[in-house]
């Protein structure tokens, strides 16, 4: 173990693998249950969002969201129409 940060309500373990490779496990802070595997994760940015190396010299952001906050943002993309028979076999939804 590397490294350990809180972020949001999660917390994130920072490892380097036995070939050098840097990943982070997020835990639930309530329960410690492993939430997410997140390689090349550096930290969060101080406005919420991760940051995250490609492992070829990039760095990226991305935000975390929780279910809640995703089911809302689908449901303002979609603008009140449900998803075609087509798109759920894409997206795999149900």
């Amino acid at each position: 173990m590397t490294e350990t940060e809180m972020i949001g309500g999660y917390i994130s373990v920072g490892y380097i693998s036995a070939h050098g490779e840097r990943y982070s496990l997020i835990l639930a802070g309530d329960s410690l249950e492993s939430r997410m595997y997140l390689p090349g994760l550096l930290g969060e940015s101080g406005t919420g969002a991760l940051i995250l190396d490609d492992g070829a010299g990039n760095l990226h952001t991305r935000e975390l969201y929780d279910t809640d906050e995703l089911i809302k943002m689908v449901a303002e993309q979609l603008g009140g129409r449900t998803l075609t028979s087509e798109e759920k076999i894409r997206f795999k939804a149900r």
